[in-house]
């Protein structure tokens, strides 16, 4: 394979990306290589990036959250309580930077401290819109409770202790956040088996969602996701040049956060005008029969 110098591929770089810019991040190499696979575009070089994606794609997560805090009012607090929770997942982006991928943080952040103002931002959006999706579209209530101390301390440590697990036997980090994040919802189900649906639907619709979030970014930002994203480490599969491990992420965080909340806190979701059943839910773990139904008066 021919060698390119690195003027000429800035040169070529930013003909193909009008948004990129050449950040001092330290001096380009004396030469890039190409892929080994022709069908991308040249990987990205040392001091390349595409300013303010990450920036972009938190703010575009946001939008579908805040339709469903304005469609839904009453279930704000949810959203409220679920962004809370979200926040420390931000922390983890030291675990997927740069490997995983290397997008532009305010501040130079993302080095300094292996996460950004922009994680924060997205983390939280994405656990609103994700929670809400199922309740909005399918029409359903959740009775807000307090949350079990006991089951949120047991979620807590087996999701850290299998994630370091994963990653001691040298997993890929991406495939550790799939496992885990698959686990704990696959968990919460069998423990209630009335979540089986709201999790299926929860992921369905998560990604449905996220795709066309990732469809509007990649319109703003051409190939930033062969750019930004090291996913010729990865599956190295595209759905219209949406990356299918962002997709497999979204399905996996819309399942585990559409569920959360009503295990952790022994709460059922409802028809929206639907029949209240006055038991208590501590111990269900299946559908209601006619047997334990209440009568309406």
């Amino acid at each position: 394979m021919n060698r390119v110098s690195s003027q000429e591929f800035v040169k070529f770089s930013a003909s193909r990306l009008g948004s990129c810019e050449v950040r001092g991040r330290g001096s380009l190499p004396k030469s890039c290589r190409c892929p080994k696979r022709e069908r991308a575009l040249p990987t990205r070089s040392k001091g390349l990036t595409v300013k303010y994606d990450f920036l972009v794609l938190a703010m575009l997560v946001w939008i579908p959250a805040l339709v469903l805090v304005q469609v839904r009012p009453d279930l704000r607090k949810l959203a409220l309580v679920m962004a809370g929770f979200s926040l420390p997942f931000a922390l983890t982006e030291k675990f997927f930077y740069p490997h995983y991928w290397e997008p532009y943080f305010i501040g130079d952040l993302g080095a300094r401290f292996g996460f950004g103002l922009e994680d924060f931002m997205f983390v939280s959006g994405l656990a609103i819109y994700t929670s809400l999706i199922y309740p909005s579209i399918h029409k359903q209530k959740l009775q807000m409770k307090r949350p079990s101390l006991q089951r949120l301390t047991r979620l807590g440590l087996g999701g850290i202790g299998l994630f370091i697990t994963l990653l001691f036997i040298e997993v890929p980090v991406l495939y550790t956040t799939l496992c885990v994040t698959g686990a704990l919802a696959a968990y919460m189900v069998s423990r209630r088996r009335d979540l089986l649906r709201p999790a299926l639907w929860g992921g369905v619709w998560s990604t449905v969602v996220y795709f066309g979030v990732c469809l509007v970014f990649q319109h703003v930002f051409p190939h930033a996701f062969q750019i930004t994203w090291h996913t010729e480490q990865y599956l190295y599969l595209f759905v219209l040049g949406v990356p299918l491990e962002e997709l497999l992420y979204a399905a996996t965080c819309g399942a585990a956060s559409t569920v959360f909340f009503p295990y952790i806190a022994c709460a059922r979701f409802r028809p929206l005008n639907g029949i209240t059943l006055n038991r208590p839910d501590n111990n269900f773990r299946g559908r209601a029969t006619a047997s334990n139904r209440g009568r309406s008066t």
